[in-house]
C-alpha cells in the first residue's frame, strides 16, 4: 500500500514537471515569435529620419564569465520625451535564445546621444539590470550590470 502511494506521488511530480515545462516553453515561443514580428516590422522604420529609430545588430559580452553571444534590437520612441523602447533578442550558446524590452532615456549631448534605462527580469536571469551608455553615430555601446552578471552590448545601426 505505501510503495503504491510513493509511484502516484512521482507520477503526478512527473507530470506537473512536465505541464510546467510545456507551458514555459510555450510562452518562450510565444515571446519569440512576437519578437520576431517586431524585427521585421523595423526594416520599416526610415533610419534616415531618426538618428535611433530602427534595427541594430551586434553582441553582447559577460565580463563576469565570458560568455558572448548575437543581439539584435528594434528601437521606437515611447511617445514621452526622450524615451524610446528597444526590443532585444539575444542568443546564449547559440542555441538559447531571450527577449525583452528596456526602455532608455536618451539625450543629446555634444555630438552623441547619452542613454540610460534599467529593466526587472526574472530572478534566475539576474533581477534588476541597469544600462549606461552612447550612441555616436551608428554605434551603440551600452554597459549593463545585475546582480548576477556584467558586460557590454554593442551594436551597429541597420540601414
Amino acid at each position: 500500500m505505501m510503495e503504491e502511494s510513493k509511484q502516484k506521488s512521482v507520477g503526478s511530480f512527473s507530470q506537473s514537471i512536465l505541464v510546467l515545462n510545456l507551458l514555459l516553453f510555450s510562452i518562450l515561443q510565444a515571446g519569440c515569435l512576437s519578437y520576431q514580428s517586431s524585427w521585421r516590422s523595423g526594416e520599416l522604420i526610415d533610419p534616415k529620419v531618426d538618428p535611433i529609430e530602427g534595427r541594430w545588430r551586434g553582441t553582447w559580452l559577460s565580463d563576469h564569465n565570458g560568455h558572448t553571444g548575437s543581439l539584435r534590437a528594434v528601437a521606437t520612441k515611447t511617445g514621452e520625451l526622450n524615451q524610446y523602447r528597444f526590443q532585444f533578442g539575444a542568443t546564449y550558446m547559440k542555441i538559447l535564445r531571450a527577449n525583452y524590452d528596456v526602455n532608455f532615456d536618451i539625450r543629446s549631448e555634444e555630438g552623441s546621444f547619452k542613454l540610460t534605462g534599467e529593466q526587472t527580469l526574472p530572478g534566475f536571469m539576474g533581477g534588476l539590470y541597469t544600462y549606461e551608455g552612447s550612441i555616436r553615430g551608428h554605434s551603440f555601446t551600452a554597459k549593463y550590470r545585475s546582480k548576477l552578471d556584467h558586460g557590454t552590448f554593442r551594436m551597429q545601426k541597420l540601414d
